[in-house]
């Protein structure tokens, strides 16, 4: 073989590697953007399955209290005195609890490299 022909099977080559690494780093992406979607959605639907425990766990205690102390709407409100109460501490502790472990879990996963 002449070294004209080596040079131009080499650059040939280089060229098909390049391809094959770009097609990986797509591939790649698209596992863990797949990946990050399938946990947000099970995120997303345990989070309406405890709302809806929640309803139901609210409406029955607000029935038992109503019961229990004999006055219709007073256990209606005081669920809902501890409903709000609820929000307000997660919403004050909404970043160090919330926010921040979420952030660093979605850019862990959609910055990983596993690169050999």
């Amino acid at each position: 073989m002449s070294i004209p022909t080596l040079i131009s099977s080499i650059i040939a080559d280089m060229a098909k590697l390049i391809q094959n690494e770009i097609e990986l780093v797509k591939l790649q992406s698209a596992n863990r953007l797949i990946q990050v979607g399938a946990k947000i959605l099970t995120a997303f639907v345990l989070g309406i399955l405890s709302l809806l425990l929640l309803l139901f766990a609210g409406l029955w205690l607000s029935s038992y209290l109503s019961f229990r102390l004999q006055l219709p709407y007073i256990g209606f409100a005081i669920t809902t005195g501890l409903v709000l109460l609820l929000i307000g501490l997660v919403w004050f502790v909404r970043k160090p609890w919330i926010e921040r472990p979420l952030r660093e879990y979605l850019l862990s996963k959609l910055l990983k490299t596993n690169l050999p």
